[in-house]
């Protein structure tokens, strides 16, 4: 599982992942959980533009991570055999880019994974058989961030693969102009309880009580704005950090499986800079890898 972070202030994007990635066989819950994932990408080199992942770790024997970098490729123009076209730095809009995240991802790698009995593929007459066990599918996310060419303001947007196997149109998370927003996905109960004052067990105890959900949740939130439009970026940052490892220990400590854990890391996306790591786990040591094959990662 996962932790994915983001904060939209008026200067740009922070972005937050956690780094465990569970391994799960069949007839056994966990087979391992692993601490190195990658899960926070910059998407197309040179431009304000970053993804973060949740859900399926792999696609394949690759990871997402792995996957997303074949993706940079095509929308970079650098693929010899591109799956979708490439982005022209002039015109480019982050609708446009998720748009191709979907195509991608959705229509070229994890259908040709989880092809049989997606219900899409069933005729318009044919009606499900009532008696037969709806298939469940691994469920994947992404959180697309960044400026559109020649805007000032961020935006983040959303595709999402449902344990249904399908999967939704890119939907538009955070608009341009709207900031001091925290969006967060994955292992959301910490940070209800710490930012919005409610917990899931909780709701769900008053509702099997007899309240209607809408009720429940009027009678549960009550948000804390920690966020503010106007923050400076490493503010922002230090925020991100702050929510990431107060998810990462309380999944620790909580009875279960640790399924959120450090290390954390944190790339800023501004107009004017960029797509800029803060903080990221590099499993090669700098001294023996020279500098420009580092920043091709």
């Amino acid at each position: 599982m996962t932790i994915a972070i983001s904060l939209v202030v008026g200067d740009g994007v922070v972005l937050g992942t956690d780094s465990a990635t569970s391994i799960v066989l069949p007839g056994e819950r966990y087979h391992n959980i692993y601490g190195n994932a990658e899960k926070t990408i910059n998407l197309v080199k040179g431009l304000p533009l970053g993804l973060m992942t949740f859900g399926l770790g792999s696609l394949g024997p690759l990871s997402v991570a792995s996957v997303a970098r074949i993706l940079r490729e095509d929308l970079s123009g650098l693929s010899t055999s591109p799956v979708v076209p490439s982005l022209d730095p002039s015109r480019y809009t982050v609708e446009e880019v998720a748009g191709r995240v979907k195509e991608f991802f959705y229509d070229e790698v994890y259908r040709s994974l989880y092809p049989s009995d997606l219900p899409a593929d069933r005729p318009f007459e044919e009606e499900p058989d009532p008696h037969e066990p709806v298939p469940e599918y691994p469920a994947l996310g992404f959180v697309i961030a960044g400026f559109s060419a020649g805007s000032y303001y961020p935006e983040v947007w959303t595709v999402l693969i449902g344990p249904d196997g399908q999967c939704t149109e890119p939907e538009l998370r955070v608009p341009a102009t709207t900031a001091g927003v925290i969006d967060f996905w994955g292992q959301p109960e910490a940070l209800n309880r710490l930012v919005y004052g409610w917990s899931r067990e909780t709701q769900d105890r008053l509702i099997e009580a007899g309240l209607a959900p809408e009720v429940a949740n009027s009678i549960l939130v009550s948000e804390t704005k920690l966020a503010h439009p106007g923050m400076p970026i490493q503010d922002a940052i230090d925020l991100v950090s702050y929510l990431a490892d107060v998810t990462a220990g309380y999944m620790r400590f909580r009875p279960g499986i640790p399924t959120v854990s450090a290390p954390i890391d944190i790339a800023v996306i501004t107009r004017f800079q960029g797509f800029k790591w803060v903080r990221r786990k590099n499993y090669y040591p700098s001294h023996l890898n020279p500098a420009e094959a580092i920043l091709r990662q």
